[in-house]
């Protein structure tokens, strides 16, 4: 490299994975992570985009058009990539608030069903014929591929990767679930996705064939592909065992129900007080009402 070895990676979740691997590819560069939080600092950003060669960012392009670092480093490259989610592998997971505070709720992974059922005010055993398979048929949740696909074609498109989408998505199919969770992809994705930066970058690398290994940040929560949805994606692992943090672990469906529900009462929650932060399935209220008869 000419100027400078500091390469800046700026990504979702996958901000620390993106510039570890790049780091271990490329041990002749110098490579730190510039988190979604600071971009909203503006001495952060000028001081490490003042100084570095490249930018890898999914996120504010425009910022390394500030004046300052302009001024100070106008040979800058930006490089941007796709954010990487991808819900067909957990068509379930949503994101939920406190319908009185407005705050999200923490963890920020739940359950749509299990938060219906608690607003509804059903039990644990009423809850669990929810989770069957012509249930999740009729709200969708075994259909997601193509959409899934399409909208991450798209994240490609509007990033400085889009000729590579083929290699990428081919790459992906070989892989079962890459997925931890909807936004959490797992290290062999996170390596795949380094490697064609460091193409499309020119990055002197070390030899493609060299495995690069590192601990995964990212597993502290894995969320389970429900059989159903295992079974319409063709894949031979699908389980009800949630890993719900580091060392909480809820190996069936019934546990994992009774978990949250006891977790809601907790945080002083009643039926009727979750509010989802996106908008439902299309059919979702309905096919539920259904199933258990209202």
């Amino acid at each position: 490299m000419t100027q400078s070895n500091l390469v800046v990676v700026t990504s979702n979740c996958v901000t620390a994975g993106i510039a570890t691997a790049i780091q271990l590819m490329c041990p002749g560069l110098r490579v730190v992570p510039l988190t979604i939080a600071e971009l909203d600092n503006t001495n952060a950003v000028q001081h490490a985009l003042g100084v570095a060669q490249v930018w890898i960012t999914a996120f504010r392009p425009e910022l390394a058009q500030d004046g300052v670092i302009q001024a100070k480093n106008p040979s800058l490259k930006v490089c941007r990539i796709p954010p990487i989610s991808f819900s067909a592998f957990h068509p379930d997971i949503c994101y939920a608030r406190n319908r009185h505070n407005n705050e999200l709720i923490e963890p920020h992974y739940n359950s749509r069903i299990v938060v219906w059922a608690f607003n509804q005010g059903l039990s644990v055993e009423q809850t669990i014929p929810l989770f069957a398979p012509q249930v999740m048929a009729g709200i969708g949740y075994l259909n997601r591929w193509d959409a899934e696909v399409a909208q991450l074609q798209r994240q490609f498109d509007r990033s400085d990767l889009k000729a590579d989408f083929a290699v990428f998505y081919q790459r992906l199919r070989r892989m079962g679930c890459f997925m931890y969770s909807i936004n959490h992809p797992k290290v062999e994705l996170i390596v795949h996705l380094a490697r064609i930066i460091a193409r499309r970058l020119g990055l002197a690398c070390i030899d493609d064939k060299a495995d690069v290994l590192f601990s995964d940040v990212l597993d502290n929560i894995n969320w389970p592909v429900y059989p159903p949805v295992a079974s319409s994606l063709g894949l031979p692992n699908g389980s009800y065992v949630f890993k719900l943090g580091e060392r909480t672990i809820a190996p069936s469906l019934h546990s994992f129900v009774r978990h949250s529900f006891t977790h809601y009462q907790k945080l002083g929650l009643s039926p009727g007080d979750i509010k989802f932060e996106h908008p439902e399935p299309k059919g979702f209220t309905e096919t539920l009402c259904q199933a258990i008869g209202i």
